[in-house]
């Protein structure tokens, strides 16, 4: 996984994002890290610019850190932890402090423009 190639061309991308994309439950924030490499494919240009680098070194770097996840007992009592950033949301489903699950979304600008309060009820929203 590190070493991927850089993508040359705009179709490139979609190998490496379809690759990470099937391990994003087990990302915290994926959805904001991956987000400028998204916008690459939506633009129909292969430009290396910062957030895009940076984007393609997170998910590099996130995808060979071991996760520990715990499976869920139903018996015990489930927590749900928000996280709000300028340009997306998350929750991470736990229990006794360990994740079992996560979930992402990166904002549109609307929803970006969003006061945090607001952003924290949208997020209470999506999740339950």
């Amino acid at each position: 996984m590190i070493l991927w190639p850089w993508p040359k061309t705009v179709k490139e991308p979609r190998g490496f994002l379809g690759l990470t994309w099937y391990y994003r439950r087990l990302i915290g924030g994926y959805s904001v890290i991956a987000r400028p490499l998204y916008e690459l494919l939506k633009s129909g240009t292969c430009q290396c610019t910062k957030a895009v680098e940076k984007a393609l070194y997170a998910l590099k770097n996130v995808m060979n850190m071991p996760t520990v996840l715990d499976l869920p007992n139903f018996a015990e009592e489930f927590v749900v932890r928000i996280y709000v950033f300028n340009e997306g949301i998350g929750d991470a489903l736990m229990q006794k402090s360990y994740p079992f699950a996560f979930y992402g979304k990166a904002l549109g600008s609307q929803q970006a423009r969003l006061s945090m309060h607001k952003k924290e009820m949208l997020n209470i929203i999506i999740v339950v």
